[in-house]
């Protein structure tokens, strides 16, 4: 995984995260000029590959990572307010085969 962002301005106020849970609560957020960088690449396939002897639990740190086990909380994002100008965020996960270039402000 390879990941970068710069930007000019990051204003971040944040009423919880609680990463055990999962739980990431944002009362403001405002970012300006920014390029946000994301790119997963094939160890996460590699990992999938894998025969898993046992499938009910994470057992190394490949299936933690894949969470196999379906055993990690889904993530809550709660945001009350965001302002976003000139926002560039690439996107992409070679095991998944997905790809995202966008550019947006809201």
């Amino acid at each position: 995984m390879d990941a970068t962002a710069t930007f000019d301005e990051l204003i971040l106020e944040m009423n919880e995260l609680d990463l055990e849970s999962m739980v990431v609560d944002i009362e403001n957020l405002s970012l300006k000029n920014a390029i946000i960088n994301y790119e997963q690449d094939v160890v996460t396939s590699f990992a999938k590959a894998e025969t898993d002897d046992f499938p009910d639990q994470d057992t190394n740190l490949a299936e933690a990572i894949t969470d196999d086990a379906n055993d990690s909380p889904l993530p809550l994002l709660i945001a009350k307010n965001i302002s976003l100008h000139n926002v560039k965020l690439n996107y992409s996960s070679e095991p998944d085969g997905i790809e995202l270039r966008s550019d947006f402000s809201i």
